[in-house]
């Protein structure tokens, strides 16, 4: 990004169990005026392992007065095991569930927007639903090897996902925006 165009809001480091890796998040805030594209992110470790997250779909304000935002932290590699998801700008106290699928979709829902497809391919849940906290934060880690067997994700493919939570002080429920990712051995 041009020098100028943008701010730092804040990072989150995290690392593997053996404390030698490490996969920094880093939010930044577009400067007044600055046209903001959502990016891509790439990682590469010492495998030879790339995977690539590209955010997409913004999603709308929710009652907090923000829009809800999916983030994800350690690596692409479905082998590693150690890939984390992450939601902020959700309302506190409620609770929600982290969706998936294997194609780009745009279908309204609730408050929001589905940019998962439910009509090219079934759209997943990770387990159970999550409650968010009192900063209107929740995450979930993502177990490869117990998903259900339709809804495994392998290295070499692409899956979309999304955060549905129900918004008590709005009319129903609403979604955070979408991160396409490609996913690696």
């Amino acid at each position: 990004l041009p020098s100028g165009t943008f701010s730092v809001a804040g990072t989150h480091a995290f690392f593997d169990g053996a404390g030698d890796r490490a996969f920094a998040v880093v939010q930044i805030e577009p400067a007044a005026g600055a046209l903001f594209d959502y990016g891509i992110v790439r990682v590469s470790f010492e495998s030879g392992c790339t995977g690539q997250a590209d955010r997409y779909c913004p999603a709308s304000v929710n009652s907090t007065g923000v829009a809800a935002r999916i983030d994800v932290g350690g690596s692409f590699s479905v082998a590693a095991n150690d890939m984390e998801l992450f939601v902020t700008g959700a309302p506190a106290g409620t609770f929600g569930l982290f969706l998936y699928g294997s194609a780009r979709g745009a279908t309204p829902l609730g408050m929001g927007t589905l940019c998962i497809d439910i009509f090219s391919s079934p759209v997943h849940r990770l387990h159970v639903p999550v409650r968010v906290d009192a900063a209107g934060a929740s995450s979930e880690w993502i177990d490869f090897p117990t998903l259900p067997g339709s809804a495994r994700i392998n290295g070499g493919s692409t899956h979309h996902f999304q955060f549905w939570f129900r918004d008590a002080n709005s009319v129903g429920s609403q979604l955070s925006d979408a991160l396409s990712i490609d996913f690696c051995d």
